[in-house]
């Protein structure tokens, strides 16, 4: 058996005061200094989850039906959507729905604070990019509704399964239907599409509006001009990137150079 040598230095160690000496002579730093890492990179692309809310309302009207959408014009303003009900004939819209650029119009608005859809050349409409992560449908808060339930339907987008959810109201409680997507769909404003994401139904409506029929409305109410009927909210996830698509393709593709010659 072959005896190992010891691999132990016993050589004397300079004292720290040489080896301080030596290092101050070659420029190395005697003390240890925290060096910071690099900082990190700037995010090329900027993200930011908006809830949008819209106020569901009941409209008396004599010569419209159907419903309209009301977009905000201020980031702080309030969004709504106005279900058109005549008292003489008892015609009455309890169904609605919002498209894809109107939820994106709508949250754009609340990122920029100003209306995309007009500057269709801009950097807030060029690079801007949509997802739908959540919505939720809240039925009349009054417990006099009663009747039918609500009903909620979303098309999240791409191979993404729809999804349709019912709920009804309780004596102390008020109806809810909610949805979230398994993943994210990004999407654009597109002009002119009239796509629907997401549409509802507030079910029929009878008291305080009419009675179980549903199309005979008592006189008190008939002169009221508005009753809230629900709220939906949907949550929408903006993405931006941060250099504009027209600054990048112009740097692309600019291939002239100025040249100078020296004397």
């Amino acid at each position: 058996m072959v005896k190992r040598r010891n691999a132990r230095n016993f050589r004397k160690k300079p004292s720290q005061n040489v080896s301080r000496m030596d290092r101050i002579a070659t420029g190395v730093p005697v003390s240890k200094r925290n060096v910071p890492r690099d900082p990190p990179m700037l995010p090329h692309v900027l993200a930011y989850p908006i809830r949008t809310r819209y106020i569901l309302d009941m409209v008396r009207s004599t010569n419209q039906s159907g419903y309209s959408v009301v977009l905000a014009g201020l980031p702080t303003g309030i969004n709504a959507v106005n279900h058109f009900f005549n008292p003489t004939t008892g015609n009455l819209t309890n169904s609605g729905g919002l498209t894809y650029n109107e939820l994106f119009t709508a949250a754009a608005m609340r990122v920029y604070g100003v209306d995309v859809t007009a500057d269709p050349g801009g950097a807030n409409f060029v690079t801007s990019d949509f997802a739908i992560t959540k919505v939720t449908l809240y039925g009349p808060a009054d417990q006099t509704y009663d009747g039918s339930g609500i009903q909620l339907s979303v098309d999240f987008g791409d191979d993404i399964p729809g999804f349709v959810g019912r709920d009804s109201a309780a004596r102390n409680r008020r109806a809810v239907v909610s949805a979230s997507p398994p993943r994210l769909s990004w999407k654009r404003i597109t002009q002119g599409s009239m796509v629907t994401a997401v549409s509802w139904n507030t079910g029929l409506l009878r008291s305080p509006l009419a009675d179980n029929s549903g199309t005979n409305f008592p006189t008190a109410y008939i002169e009221t001009t508005k009753w809230p009927i629900g709220i939906l909210d949907v949550t929408i996830l903006v993405r931006r990137a941060a250099s504009s698509a027209s600054s990048t393709l112009k740097r692309a593709t600019d291939t002239t150079f100025e040249t100078t010659e020296s004397p």
